[in-house]
């Protein structure tokens, strides 16, 4: 018998448990198999189905396996080996994983620290629904067509918010299904957004002054279409200094913010413009046609040609 801690909101029947559970481990009764058999299939309305607990120490191995609905790992405590589809991701803290149904995976702890998890699960009828209210033309389609499951890093202050706000959810009385449903389904929302890179992932309010300053400088096209070198410049602090604090507060390398702002102008060119695209690509200050083709797709799901034909239907192509 192997022991975890684990706080689990379950709603059965009408009453709610918050229990702490020991769980054996096994090729045919793992924790998953648990979970959806005692939680998912309670309900009725499947678009209703969304659950979550917090594991506050992972020191179990659970079976390769895959579900029949969707996950959301979010890791606030210690690092995981995440093995999913023949591969090992290597997961570290304050990291956000969406690990789709065909996923065949297991993970379990990396080194001697405990491991903090929340999940979140999700019939498929969520998240269609989901998909239909934020159309076609944000790439949801990014997060099912890799053959990993996509894993973003956010901020230790952004990952406390959703541990507090997970947290908040268990304190809520049976009598208060809906607003429980309703609270995890925005979450999600949340969560997709920021997997997208449509959302911030850290409140301005966090930023010290200086960072404020220099993300608001380098947001003018003047400044991004120069370069790392340009961010550098106006900084005013050494190199090591500043990739700290980028990854520190933006949860984000230097380049990778620079390259995002030069996609979030570019994306905005092709939709609203009728700029020809290498025109945008270089006044974007992209060097080259082919790294700004596999840049843009990557990001947005879609080619430029693509993503443009879905914008730009009101403005005359050249």
């Amino acid at each position: 018998m192997i022991q975890s801690l684990c706080y689990i909101d379950i709603i059965r029947n009408h009453k709610k448990w918050i229990i702490t559970s020991n769980f054996e481990i096994g090729v045919k009764t793992n924790m998953q198999d648990c979970y959806e058999r005692f939680r998912l299939s309670d309900y009725a309305d499947p678009s209703d189905a969304i659950l979550h607990s917090i594991i506050y120490d992972i020191n179990y191995k659970v079976s390769l396996h895959n579900h029949s609905y969707y996950e959301v790992f979010l890791l606030f405590l210690g690092e995981m080996y995440h093995e999913v589809n023949g591969e090992l991701q290597d997961i570290p803290c304050y990291s956000v994983i969406f690990i789709r149904p065909e996923d065949r995976h297991r993970y379990y702890q990396k080194g001697s620290v405990s491991c903090g998890l929340i999940r979140l699960w999700l019939t498929p009828q969520i998240f269609d629904s989901l998909t239909y209210f934020l159309g076609n033309s944000l790439g949801l389609n990014r997060l099912l067509a890799e053959k990993l499951p996509p894993v973003l890093s956010i901020t230790e202050v952004d990952m406390q918010g959703f541990l507090d706000r997970f947290e908040a959810i268990f304190s809520l009385s049976p009598l208060e299904e809906t607003k429980r449903i309703s609270s995890l389904k925005l979450i999600l929302l949340e969560i997709v957004l920021l997997l997208l890179g449509y959302i911030e992932k850290v409140k301005k309010e966090f930023l010290p002054p200086w960072l404020e300053q220099l993300c608001n400088e380098m947001s003018l096209k003047c400044n991004f279409t120069l370069g790392i070198d340009r961010l550098f410049q106006l900084s005013h602090v050494s190199r090591e200094h500043l990739s700290r604090s980028f990854k520190k507060y933006l949860a984000i390398t230097p380049t990778e913010y620079i390259k995002r702002l030069r996609l979030n102008y570019a994306a905005n060119q092709l939709a609203n413009t009728n700029m020809k695209i290498v025109d945008i690509c270089f006044d974007s200050g992209f060097g080259n046609m082919s790294y700004f083709y596999d840049c843009f797709t990557k990001s947005y799901g879609l080619t430029p040609n693509s993503y443009r034909a879905s914008k730009l239907s009101h403005i005359d192509m050249p």
